[in-house]
């Protein structure tokens, strides 16, 4: 028996959905003897925020149920003018936040070098209430009531060549990797910041882990692909060295963009379709699904995961099979 109450956020442009779904608390016996199933069964409330098209929500972090983020770049009838009653501009927000009863609109500042400073964000990554992580391509750290901006090219992490790092895994606030744009991985280990060389300059779409608590050490993936560009994509693991080595991709025309797992033996990868790996390294295709761009994978066990993507596809799989929530086919993306 599965009794889980789980809370998923889906993120749309131009607009913005936030999906609350209710598992439901039936037994599903096993299939023909093999993995349990879990319901495809959901109730669905949605929010919106955003009065025009350049509104935009990248990701989200759920901590529990009455702790949410999602980030991005939202704008409002009271956003982009000048205070009438001074000469400050009021930016648009950059995330929104649950507390378990309603939704606020937020602007994180950081301050650089000397003068409180916005930027629309891009990544968040929680481990719990008080233990966040956003990104806006650069990372940010709260510490006590304000943010810390960890500006990687002035502290000589990063080079003009490389990218911003809006991709964000760890184990820890003492153990974290971000990765983006230019092939660029960091590490964070509580102190100090190591850049890792990736051997490649293709756009790093993901980032995702498990810790072996017997070995002590980490299995990360990256995929990474250039959307919609004839570049041969690459799905690459950062070892426990902080060396870099490439994976066996067996579909050089199909993009890799997301990636999730509890362990490195059921590995489940989406971006021009859907695929799982297993304990052998056979990559087995999900063709039920629609052969529709997917941008985020992310499950809570093997047999309950949510894919979602461009025209927006939203899709859960039991364990056994998908289902696609085709009510949301006519908007334009979902992102997270």
């Amino acid at each position: 028996m599965i009794k889980k109450y789980i809370k998923i956020l889906l993120i749309l442009l131009p607009l913005y959905y936030t999906l609350c779904c209710c598992k439901d608390t039936s037994t599903y016996p096993p299939p023909n003897g093999g993995t349990d199933t879990t319901s495809h069964d959901f109730s669905i409330e949605i929010f919106s925020w955003g009065h025009h098209s350049s509104s935009l929500l990248r990701d989200v972090a759920i901590i529990n149920e009455n702790e949410i983020w999602a980030v991005g770049k939202i704008h409002t009838e009271d956003t982009d003018c000048w205070n009438e009653d001074s000469t400050e501009w009021i930016p648009p927000y950059n995330a929104v936040h649950w507390d378990g009863e309603k939704w606020e609109l937020k602007r994180i500042y950081v301050n650089y070098r000397g003068e409180p400073n916005w930027a629309p964000l891009e990544g968040v990554f929680a481990f719990s209430k008080n233990d966040i992580w956003f990104s806006s391509g650069l990372p940010y750290k709260p510490v006590g009531d304000k943010w810390t901006l960890y500006h990687l090219w002035d502290m000589g992490v990063l080079d003009e060549n490389d990218g911003g790092v809006p991709r964000m895994w760890g184990t820890s606030s003492d153990d974290m990797y971000f990765a983006g744009r230019k092939g660029t991985i960091v590490h964070y280990d509580g102190q100090s910041w190591q850049k890792i060389e990736s051997g490649t300059d293709l756009t790093i779409q993901d980032i995702w882990g498990s810790y072996d608590d017997e070995t002590d050490e980490s299995y990360i993936l990256c995929p990474a692909c250039l959307k919609f560009e004839a570049v041969e994509p690459k799905l690459l693991c950062i070892n426990s060295d902080h060396s870099v080595s490439e994976e066996n991709w067996p579909y050089p025309n199909n993009d890799t963009y997301s990636v999730w797992f509890k362990d490195k033996d059921n590995v489940f990868i989406c971006g021009g379709g859907a695929y799982k790996r297993d304990f052998q390294g056979k990559y087995t295709r999900f063709t039920q699904l629609p052969k529709i761009f997917m941008n985020r994978i992310r499950g809570n066990d093997i047999n309950d995961i949510f894919i979602a993507g461009d025209f927006g596809i939203l899709a859960h799989y039991n364990g056994k099979n998908w289902r696609e929530f085709t009510e949301f086919n006519e908007v334009n993306s979902f992102w997270s």
